[in-house]
């Protein structure tokens, strides 16, 4: 029987974007390996995305599958994905990028080639407006990992990955809704845990829509903050961790003088650095940043589940 691929899309009130990347999956080639749709969860109650889907199945053969899951939250999202996901095969994408036409072929390859349970690949920026001069030089938006490569769970992220649908015939093994930011990578974590592996492919790309307030270091500071928190959170050994974070901010803050001289890309690194400890420092006290930060991207305009 050939593979099928369940494309899955959890979307929260970005019409436009949504309809750019419906037109982009549309556009998949699969070298007759195997064949795909795509589930479009709407985290919207009010049905926002509905028309975008309609008119898209009007204009494609390619099956959709449009659900409404009220409870808002990216993992309730994507586990109601998952739960009317027909393939074997389950990939997400975000709804704010833009995949090349040979993302999934690319995924599906690697992963007959490796057997693994899943396959990642980059998500490199789509800058809505000219950046500046720091973000491109500091190259905070890419990573190129070599094709192949077993990731960690803190290399992991849902914005491009092909997994087995069988990793989820076992309940425990969805998104956890309780974790307010971070519930990615906390399943990548608990199934290299249970002996599972996924593995790298740096041609499967897509493309982030960038707008401008993301290329404010107040953006970039903030996630380091919350990415240093939730890395505490879940540590096996957390007093080593926080020895570690005490040291890295110790050595940064010192250094941060002297760092400056060298221009704002490795101004701008450091302070994520120093910002990461931080918050590590600050989880190890019982604050859970992600949280917050989970809050406020939920009341921001036009804030999706992404």
């Amino acid at each position: 029987m050939m593979d099928h691929i369940s494309v899955c899309v959890c979307t929260y009130r970005r019409p436009d974007m949504l309809a750019q990347l419906l037109k982009a999956l549309a556009c998949q080639q699969s070298s007759d390996a195997f064949t795909y749709s795509i589930v479009v969860i709407d985290n919207d109650a009010t049905g926002s995305a509905s028309e975008v889907v309609k008119g898209f199945q009007d204009e494609t053969s390619i099956r959709v599958q449009y659900s409404i899951e009220a409870v808002r939250g990216i993992p309730v999202a994507r586990n109601r994905a998952i739960s009317e996901a027909g393939g074997n095969l389950v990939a997400f994408i975000d709804d704010d990028e833009l995949p090349n036409r040979d993302w999934l072929d690319r995924l599906f390859a690697t992963m007959r080639e490796y057997r693994v349970a899943g396959v990642l690949g980059p998500v490199k920026p789509h800058f809505l407006t000219t950046p500046p001069e720091w973000v491109l030089k500091s190259r905070l938006f890419e990573r190129s990992i070599k094709t192949g490569t077993v990731l960690t769970w803190r290399d992991t992220r849902t914005g491009n990955v092909l997994l087995r649908r069988d990793l989820f015939a076992d309940t425990d093994n969805l998104f956890n809704p309780d974790i307010g930011h971070g519930e990615d990578k906390d399943f990548f974590r608990r199934m290299i845990e249970k002996g599972h592996s996924f593995v790298w492919c740096d041609e499967a790309t897509v493309y982030e829509i960038e707008p401008p307030e993301r290329c404010r270091r107040s953006y970039f500071l903030r996630r380091a903050l919350v990415r240093g928190s939730y890395y505490v959170a879940r540590a096996t050994n957390r007093p080593l961790q926080v020895t570690k974070s005490a040291f890295t901010l110790g050595v940064y803050c010192a250094a941060l003088p002297m760092l400056s001289l060298f221009g704002q890309p490795l101004l701008m690194k450091s302070l994520i650095k120093i910002c990461e400890s931080l918050g590590c420092l600050i989880g190890a006290c019982g604050l859970r940043l992600e949280h917050e930060f989970s809050r406020r991207r939920a009341q921001s305009p036009g804030g999706g589940s992404n």
